[in-house]
């Protein structure tokens, strides 16, 4: 139970000096939790990190989405000239795992073995607060990504996320170290009196004294019709403001250039062995 998965947050560690584990979370549903997921997982692969995606929601949503996008992805798309929708992400593409969470304990030890994964791990987590095992995934997480709208109903359910996280925090104390990022979702400007717009601002106010709150990803139909394998500049431009953000105030972008540095030199050591070893 319980006891097995704080023995587990207690022991583990950073196994693989290259690894950051990121979750998507809130128990409330239509945010777009595992749609952010998606198009992170994209926009990392664009910058040259490895990413791994553990498909933990029960609804295994990815899952099943990657292995229709797999299927459809020999047939021909329709004739578009418009560049906006053409596919950017190259050939390399990130990975799909699914682990559905049974119990705490089990959940402390996969946990642990993610920590192993070189690169960059996005879980896309269970819509809810009671599913047994959410406690060491949120715990052992090194970031928590929480998307959400701008509707009173989402609004209330995302504060009852964040009093949960606190008394996680209370809780677990240094063994915690998630840090705790917000990202409007669905946004749309140019809706809403100037009384609606004020309790906006109100509410980032508010959200900005749990976490940093990222800038608005715009209402953009073409990122909900989204795909586990294409990536297209519209969606890279309606996320890149917010993930911009998320990479350079959670320090991820200095991180990723450290790593960057680190894999050219060890390239440029094996490549001198390798060297050395033909002329002998």
């Amino acid at each position: 139970g319980l006891v097995g998965s704080e023995m587990c947050i207690r022991d583990s560690h950073m196994a693989n000096k290259r690894n950051v584990i990121i979750t998507f979370a809130n128990q409330k549903g239509g945010t777009g939790k595992t749609t952010m997921c998606a198009m992170f997982a994209h926009y990392l692969s664009l910058l040259g990190e490895k990413v791994t995606v553990i498909d933990a929601d029960r609804q295994q949503t990815l899952t099943q989405l990657r292995r229709l996008d797999l299927m459809n992805q020999d047939e021909k798309p329709r004739l578009n000239h418009d560049k906006r929708y053409k596919d950017i992400s190259g050939a390399d593409t990130w990975e799909v795992h699914t682990h559905i969470i049974n119990n705490a304990e089990d959940t402390g030890k996969y946990m642990a073995k993610l920590k192993e994964i070189e690169g960059v791990v996005l879980i896309d987590s269970p819509g809810s607060l009671t599913q047994d095992g959410l406690v060491p995934l949120l715990v052992m997480s090194d970031f928590i990504f929480c998307p959400f709208i701008y509707e009173m109903g989402t609004i209330l359910s995302t504060a009852q996320f964040l009093v949960f996280l606190g008394k996680l925090h209370n809780r677990f104390g240094a063994e915690m170290k998630a840090q705790l990022s917000l990202i409007p979702n669905r946004h749309k400007p140019m809706v809403g009196t100037a009384a609606e717009r004020s309790r906006i601002e109100q509410t980032i106010l508010t959200l900005s004294r749990y976490g940093k709150v990222s800038p608005e990803i715009k209402d953009v139909g073409r990122i909900q019709q989204y795909s586990t394998t294409t990536f297209n500049a519209m969606q890279k431009n309606a996320c890149e403001p917010a993930f911009q953000f998320l990479l350079k105030e959670n320090g991820l972008a200095a991180l990723f250039g450290i790593w960057a540095d680190e894999r050219e030199k060890e390239a440029a050591a094996t490549s001198g062995e390798s060297d050395k070893t033909k002329k002998k």
